[in-house]
């Protein structure tokens, strides 16, 4: 149903900007306990490509480096790399140990690389990387995070306060779930509905809500029942302001203004949002939206959109 390479690799990269700490606290606890988290995480992704110039891979890898300080008081700078392999590949151990070492030549101590292995195979699991001849040898290990190992114990990651889980929980809903839309559809709203019961911040609801968005993906079809589902959800669950499917429609709307101007966009992302809250009683106001063409009155009226309290409100505020 889905390429790994492509529905895997953005999510990840975003999910790791956000949540870097979260990350690794969840699948790397000694790496989080040794890091003093009260100073500077710097991230030198920008970097990496630079010292590594095969760092750019294809599909399937996302590479991060972040620079951090080490616990205890001291001041030692550590380089953390994170390598995320969404499918088997020979060559990872190889690679894990060139890039460590190229790593310690540029900065001048070896830093910890890890690795996190997302993909379907239960018994691919490389750990180290091991050669030599005629008693030169080298041997190089690196922590490894399995994700498939948490598969059967959603319902304990999901208990976790560490948000990361939760997008834990949906790779593994893409991976049980690619050859069968009907149990993908049911999975996601599942995870997605979870969010909203496990005592996250507003700002965690919506960002693992596209995450999770992203990593999950619909045919068209399931996706217009998935969104009609969360619709009632969220009105039930009475989400104040813009809910995160109404950040969802602002956020496509968003790449549409790329392509059309910025206006277009801003109209589209009003149009679904009047659809959204209103239904068609809403729709019936875009004749009257589409006569607001100054941006700021534009951004202002979007913004009403999502507050207002009842449609009349809202009709008090558009041209005559």
């Amino acid at each position: 149903m889905s390429d790994p390479a492509n529905q895997f690799d953005e999510p990840w990269k975003e999910a790791l900007d956000v949540y870097f700490r979260q990350f690794v606290e969840l699948l790397f606890p000694r790496v989080a306990a040794g890091i003093d988290w009260d100073r500077e995480v710097e991230p030198l992704d920008k970097e990496l490509p630079k010292i590594v110039p095969e760092a750019e891979t294809g599909p399937g890898v996302v590479d991060k480096l972040v620079r951090v300080e080490a616990a205890g008081g001291g001041a030692e700078t550590v380089f953390v790399h994170v390598e995320v392999q969404s499918q088997a590949d020979s060559d990872l151990a190889r690679r894990m140990y060139r890039y460590n070492h190229r790593l310690e030549e540029r900065y001048g101590s070896m830093p910890v690389s890890v690795a996190v292995l997302g993909d379907n195979r239960p018994a691919w699991r490389p750990t180290e990387h091991a050669a030599g001849r005629w008693g030169c040898e080298v041997r190089f290990a690196f922590p490894v995070a399995k994700l498939l190992d948490w598969r059967g114990r959603e319902e304990e990651l999901e208990a976790l306060p560490n948000p990361f889980a939760s997008f834990v929980v949906a790779h593994l809903a893409a991976l049980a779930t690619d050859a069968d839309p009907a149990a993908r559809l049911a999975r996601k709203l599942a995870v997605v509905k979870r969010l909203y019961s496990r005592g996250l911040t507003r700002t965690d609801i919506r960002q693992l809500f596209r995450l999770i968005d992203w990593v999950i993906t619909l045919p068209p079809l399931l996706d217009v029942v998935f969104n009609h589902d969360i619709d009632a959800f969220e009105k039930e669950k009475q989400m104040p302001r813009i809910s995160p499917l109404e950040q969802r429609w602002l956020d496509k709307a968003e790449s549409i203004g790329e392509e059309r101007g910025r206006l277009e966009g801003r109209q589209e992302a009003a149009r679904r949002l009047l659809k959204l809250r209103f239904d068609q009683p809403g729709l019936d106001l875009m004749p009257r939206v589409e006569k607001v063409t100054d941006p700021a009155a534009l951004e202002a009226l979007l913004d009403a959109i999502t507050t207002a309290p009842d449609l009349a409100a809202l009709d008090a505020l558009l041209p005559a």
